[in-house]
């Protein structure tokens, strides 16, 4: 229970500058909730505003790109601590090394899982209807 209350406090921390009732519209929805909260983890911003006023998911290929993008990152970061790691052999660095690549290793295994979850889910979501629903 304490679990859920720190997650919807991170999701609407989050994503604060949209509506709520957009937020809880999704929560209601399984494969958006699921999308909401690997997007707070992975810090990627599912949400576009669109003519000033609406909210909108943003498009498929685009969550994806970014996705793609972040993932690229975190895989240059690991390749270079363990450059970091060659030029200097000492203990201590090669322990902080193993620890920032599993914590960098974690994060690209939950960018694995929400590039799946937008793969798998995301074509269910009725772009149209959401508009429809949300827009002033």
């Amino acid at each position: 229970m304490e679990n859920n209350k720190n997650n919807l406090d991170n999701l609407e921390n989050y994503y604060k500058n949209i509506d709520k009732p957009i937020i809880n519209d999704c929560l209601n929805k399984f494969n958006l909730k699921n999308l909401l909260e690997l997007s707070t983890v992975t810090d990627l911003y599912i949400f576009t505003k669109q003519k000033k006023k609406e909210w909108k998911l943003k498009e498929k290929r685009i969550l994806l790109k970014e996705c793609e993008v972040k993932r690229r990152q975190k895989l240059k970061e690991v390749s270079e601590s363990i450059n970091e790691l060659t030029k200097n052999k000492s203990k201590n660095l090669l322990l902080e090394v193993k620890k920032k690549n599993n914590s960098l290793l974690d994060e690209i295994e939950t960018i694995d899982t929400l590039i799946e979850t937008i793969e798998k889910d995301y074509p269910e979501i009725d772009q149209n209807n959401f508009l429809e629903k949300f827009s002033n």
